[in-house]
């Protein structure tokens, strides 16, 4: 579905506006969960029982008040939002932009501020194509490849300012997880360029250009290492599988123990935000996105035991708040499992053989986000401009395509792609049932 040459232009320009609004939007949502949680962070030092009592109270009440959101006026705000994406691009979900944005701006930061192991990545891409569909209809274009094109071009820039990684929003639209929706044109390609650079000069404006992970500078990796990293690559992959099953299995779980049911539904996700709460106080290295964490890991050694623990423990959490569907990405969530598992990996192989526990960390990163979205471009590119170290590049490579051809040996599917099969499947199974 091309773009016509009459409106190349306008497309053009359009895609621009699209990205700047975008941008700002993201960074909103960015700035208020930061500013939320360094709020509830402070009550912390107080170290008081009203305070505590106060961090869980106000984990359940704004995970309440995200589920009552999504349930009540926008359904397809739920969730990461990049299969609902999909599904509009390929024109089997709608895409109301009027109810979608605010929703899942407003929704998101509740979710994600309540302590849950949720991230922006999803929401944010899911707000910039919504954020295209709204240009298109206000400029009232009625041209299905243009709004195809501002609406990828819209993700393009909602990936790009969620990381302040603007090639790796490109490259997830144009070459990855999109690729199979993305029409490609000289014009669209364009466009998505043109969104992504008005997203990031907006984001970068706003917030300034710094690296989400702040690491220190790493030397290359030596040739010694290819081994432990492709093993790396490997076990990442073969946990990137079992995470997409699991993950798919807790999400029917859910949506069939509250069989949308209103007070139900609300009083599900109200007990894993006050959980949330509670293990913010008492383990607060299991929940939030996970990027402290990394920072963490990427400046200091911990024990194996140690990393084991967080890595399963987190693995469930994220499991139980990305499951229960509450608006919120698993992008960086993922991020952290795959940094957790190379520390692991770091710790147990023999030291001459090691690129470093950071390295290891970072590149476990990218594998396992490429096992589970299935994106090993998105992931490398993801992690050389979170951390602005392009020392990376390589050891990053040899980790996700080895993740990723042990995935797909193994069957595994990519997550968005599944998950959007499955909400249409679960929606007529749900539906029976209210039915009957």
């Amino acid at each position: 579905m091309a773009v016509s040459s009459v409106s190349a232009t306008v497309t053009i320009l359009a895609s621009a506006v699209v990205g700047a609004f975008t941008g700002t939007l993201c960074s909103v949502m960015r700035t208020v969960i930061g500013e939320i949680e360094r709020s509830r962070l402070d009550w912390l030092s107080t170290d008081t029982l009203s305070s505590l009592s106060l961090i869980v109270l106000t984990s359940a009440l704004l995970s309440g008040l995200s589920a009552f959101l999504v349930f009540t006026f926008a359904p397809e705000a739920k969730g990461s939002g990049i299969s609902e994406v999909e599904g509009c691009l390929e024109e089997v979900r709608s895409a109301r932009w009027w109810r979608i944005i605010p929703v899942k701006l407003v929704g998101s930061i509740c979710a994600i501020s309540s302590s849950m192991v949720l991230g922006q990545g999803g929401p944010s891409a899911q707000i910039g194509a919504s954020t295209g569909q709204m240009i298109h209809d206000s400029l009232r274009l009625h041209d299905k490849g243009v709004q195809h094109t501002l609406m990828v071009s819209g993700t393009a820039a909602g990936m790009a300012s969620a990381f302040n990684a603007p090639m790796s929003g490109i490259m997830f639209v144009v070459a990855e997880e999109m690729l199979p929706d993305f029409h490609y044109t000289f014009v669209s390609f364009k466009a998505v360029i043109i969104a992504t650079i008005t997203a990031t000069i907006i984001t970068r404006l706003l917030q300034g250009n710094h690296p989400i992970l702040l690491t220190t500078a790493l030397d290359e990796a030596p040739f010694s290492a290819i081994p432990v990293l492709s093993i790396l690559g490997m076990i990442s992959g073969v946990m990137g599988v079992i995470f997409n099953h699991v993950i798919m299995i807790t999400r029917q779980a859910f949506v069939l123990i509250h069989r949308n049911e209103p007070l139900s539904y609300l009083f599900i996700i109200a007990c894993i935000g006050a959980g949330a709460g509670a293990l913010l106080v008492i383990f607060p290295a299991i929940v939030l996105n996970g990027s402290a964490l990394m920072i963490d890991l990427t400046h200091e050694a911990f024990p194996l035991t140690t990393l084991v623990i967080w890595f399963l423990l987190r693995f469930v959490t994220t499991l139980i708040c990305f499951g229960s569907g509450v608006p919120g990405g698993m992008m960086m969530p993922a991020l952290a499992l795959g940094g957790l598992l190379g520390c692991i990996v770091d710790t147990v192989c023999p030291a001459e053989l090691s690129a470093g526990s950071a390295v290891l960390c970072l590149t476990g990163m990218a594998a396992f986000f490429s096992a589970t979205v299935r994106a090993p471009l998105t992931g490398v590119f993801l992690v050389l401009e979170m951390t602005h170290d392009y020392n990376l590049f390589l050891p990053s490579l040899i980790t996700t395509m080895s993740a990723v051809f042990v995935a797909q040996a193994m069957g595994g599917r990519p997550i968005d792609r599944w998950l959007l099969q499955q909400t249409e499947a679960l929606e007529q199974i749900v539906n029976e049932k209210v039915k009957k």
